[in-house]
């Protein structure tokens, strides 16, 4: 039998007050039997389902719940389209309906707080209290009777049961002729929660911002190189593998893509959090997102398309890593779907105490239970752990940082031994130059130094690396251009490539030279044993030969990260037991390192000397039981890691944390993925995981301390309800405002 095929629906929608609306929505959603999973997102307002249902299905259940429904997208899972993150409304200027509530709540608080006596005031007041629930109020009302015929309550009960109380009760003082009129209770109840939520939303706005603005800025056409015309502009949909494109300066790469010719600077800062320009050039990939930042145009040959460029990737693990809650979120929605009803329970206990037991006036003993019911604010619990955990990811993200869960962010907060895999985690992962001789072993320090008959074997070479696309030969390449860019290069043409060896070129000149460029015992058959003797064992050598003879012998070597040492240095001094599992040869980790105080791994792989240990000519395998063999000692192991050798060790490492672009059997082992090429990244992302798992801790902690002390002092009486709603609007917004740390 076929499969029937799943849809993601994701929407946004608009009216929810609390994390139990939030939870409402979910629950009716699962109820449906077309629909496997439905997870709603209170922080952002949005939501995601999976199932058999149409878009039609879910709107009509949310909508009957008395909420707002609005397309973001429906895609099927795994289609290459481009996606949307959230699009949380940024509605410019006021919000009319809050301009509307303010007009009409600040004349029957002039009235009623004033010390002026104005004849009708009275009437006054009621009149434009009713219109202020009939009007700006007026969503309250009918989201809570949707909600109570649906059988459940949230805030939007609490508030209007408030605000209607009042209204009734100020009504009947009223035509009793009583002094005793609560109108300017009824209004402020609803004014100070409406500015309380415009205020969220503004907060809560800036909070996901850094991750809103890959969606935003993430372009939607590019110009494409057709033959015998111009680059025309066309959609990103309408592109595919191997399509040229023109990026001119300062525009932002659409798609990933291959370098074609020249070199420019590409300003990767949204992808990365690099400030520095990056220079691509020939066969180097460049991510989607990066704009090209020098001041001549560039072509590039289109690498990958749809969800697997490294942007969509990039917002489609900040998504998945939103709708990740954190345990302490889960108590909060426990608490949340119990909160109303026990608020309500505990509004008529005060009134029928204060009334009954206390013997208070009537007039006296509602307000006081509509305080309780008023200050009540299971908005702020609601809140307290989703804003900080989206602020944080916009956070980490604008850093360079993926997270896909805060379970990671947990453990890495926690861990207590960090292993670090070498190429390309701590060093950049690309052969570089790192010394030069010439055939008698003399080192060449700069190309000044050499004659005549070596200068011309380089200017041979550097035509005949042109035919190679080995990572060797664009290093030397990358080294050679710029101290040989005033001299003329002689023409050369390819005779063969041998796989694994090196290339055999010609010159097309009078004089035919046979150029080889590759291993020595490539490129002759005569070396000399002073310059074997002089070459390193530990290091890959390029030699290239005219006619046979070896002029030119390059050292190659991976180049440590700028900021490696340090970084490392300071794990140490954190107590951190640090360690590199390195595939190379000893001597070349040893040379890299030197500046650290390293130790070889012992067979206990001991802890705690304030040394680095190390171990050289490691395989897969190793690392993986060498993490297998720590967690066992009962430490909790950070491993970071670059490609697909490194998988195995990040599947089985407490954390793992995928370094660069990495591969992508890497990236999906890990619970983080660095962008970054700074090794600082490493202590960012330490200290950010504990900024974000503290500051959700102080959400949760306030939110739940503000109603625990909130709710006995309004029953004491010491609060009326119109201050009780001010503190409830205020609860809310000081847990936004304090994950709003998270950005800085």
């Amino acid at each position: 039998m076929d499969q029937v095929q799943q849809e993601k629906i994701k929407f946004e929608i608009t009216g929810m007050t609390c994390g139990g609306c939030a939870s409402k929505i979910t629950s009716s959603l699962q109820k449906d039997p077309r629909i496997s999973s439905a997870v709603i997102d209170f922080a952002t307002a949005t939501g995601i389902v999976f199932g058999t249902a149409v878009e039609t299905d879910v709107a009509k259940i949310v909508e009957n719940l008395g909420y707002g429904y609005r397309s973001s997208s429906a895609q099927k899972v795994g289609a290459n389209s481009i996606k949307d993150l959230s699009r949380i409304d940024k509605k410019r200027g006021l919000n009319p309906g809050w301009v509307a509530a303010f007009i009409l709540a600040v004349p029957v608080m002039t009235l009623a707080m004033g010390p002026w006596h104005i004849e009708s005031s009275a009437l006054i007041q009621g009149v434009l209290t009713t219109l202020f629930l009939i009007g700006p109020a007026s969503s309250f009302f009918i989201r809570a009777i949707k909600q109570i015929t649906h059988g459940y309550v949230t805030m939007d009960v609490l508030v209007a049961v408030g605000m209607l109380s009042a209204w009734v009760l100020s009504w009947f003082m009223f035509f009793h002729g009583s002094e005793h009129l609560y109108f300017e209770s009824a209004v402020m109840i609803g004014f100070f929660v409406l500015s309380g939520k415009a205020l969220e939303d503004w907060a809560r706005q800036k909070s996901i911002g850094d991750v809103d603005k890959l969606v935003k800025l993430r372009p939607q056409s590019a110009f494409k190189v057709v033959p015998s015309c111009a680059p025309i502009e066309v959609p990103v949909a309408e592109l595919k593998i191997g399509d040229t494109i023109y990026l001119r300066p300062g525009d932002m790469l659409a798609l990933d893509g291959l370098v074609i010719e020249g070199a420019v600077g590409f300003d990767e800062s949204i992808i990365s959090g690099e400030s520095n320009p990056v220079v691509r050039g020939p066969g180097d990939e460049v991510p989607a997102g990066a704009i090209n930042a020098s001041a001549i145009g560039i072509l590039l040959r289109v690498s990958k398309i749809g969800s697997d460029t490294t942007i969509e990737r990039i917002i489609q693990m900040v998504e998945d890593a939103r709708l990740s809650k954190p345990p302490i979120q889960k108590i909060a929605d426990q608490v949340s779907r119990i909160f109303v009803p026990v608020v309500i329970f505990l509004s008529i206990g005060t009134t029928v105490w204060w009334l009954f037991i206390e013997g208070h006036a009537f007039y006296e003993a509602i307000m006081t239970g509509l305080s309780v019911l008023v200050v009540a604010c299971p908005c702020a619990l609601g809140l307290a752990t989703p804003v900080a955990w989206v602020a944080g990811l916009g956070r980490a993200a604008r850093s360079g940082i993926l997270v896909r869960s805060y379970e990671a962010l947990e453990v890495l907060k926690s861990a207590n031994a960090v292993v670090f895999d070498k190429t390309g985690t701590l060093t950049y992962g690309k052969p570089q130059v790192f010394r030069v001789v010439n055939s008698l072993g003399v080192e060449i320090r700069k190309l000044d130094q050499a004659t005549e008959e070596e200068l011309f074997a380089l200017r041979c070479g550097l035509s005949a690396l042109a035919h190679s696309s080995h990572p060797h030969a664009r290093a030397l390449a990358s080294w050679l251009k710029p101290q040989l860019q005033t001299l003329d290069l002689p023409a050369t043409k390819l005779l063969k490539d041998v796989p694994g060896q090196g290339v055999e070129c010609e010159t097309t000149g009078i004089d035919r030279l046979k150029i080889k460029y590759g291993r020595l015992n490539f490129v002759t058959t005569s070396a000399s044993a002073e310059l074997i003797s002089k070459l390193s064992i530990d290091n890959p050598t390029v030699a290239i030969s005219v006619d046979g003879q070896a002029k030119i012998v390059f050292e190659l070597s991976d180049a440590l990260k700028e900021d490696a040492i340090n970084s490392l240095k300071e794990l140490l001094s954190r107590g951190k037991d640090v360690y590199i599992a390195s595939g190379d040869k000893a001597g070349v980790v040893t040379r890299l390192l030197g500046a650290l105080p390293l130790a070889p791994i012992s067979s206990q792989y001991a802890k705690g000397t304030n040394q680095i240990k190390y171990k050289a000519e490691m395989t897969p395998v190793d690392k993986k039981q060498l993490v297998e063999s720590l967690r066992q000692s009962g430490s909790v192991v950070a491993f970071f890691g670059d490609g697909i050798n490194d998988a195995p060790a990040l599947a089985v490492a407490d954390i793992g944390i995928a370094v660069g672009s990495g591969a992508d059997v890497a990236a999906s082992n890990a619970g983080l993925v660095i962008q970054t090429n700074r090794a600082q990244t490493f202590l960012d992302a330490i200290e950010l995981s504990a900024r974000i798992t503290r500051i959700i801790k102080e959400n949760f902690f306030w939110a739940f301390f503000y109603n625990i002390a909130a709710i006995p002092v309004a029953m004491l009486g010491l609060l009326n309800p119109m201050w009780a709603s001010a503190a409830m609007a205020m609860s809310s917004l000081s847990v936004v405002l304090n994950a709003l740390r998270l950005r800085r």
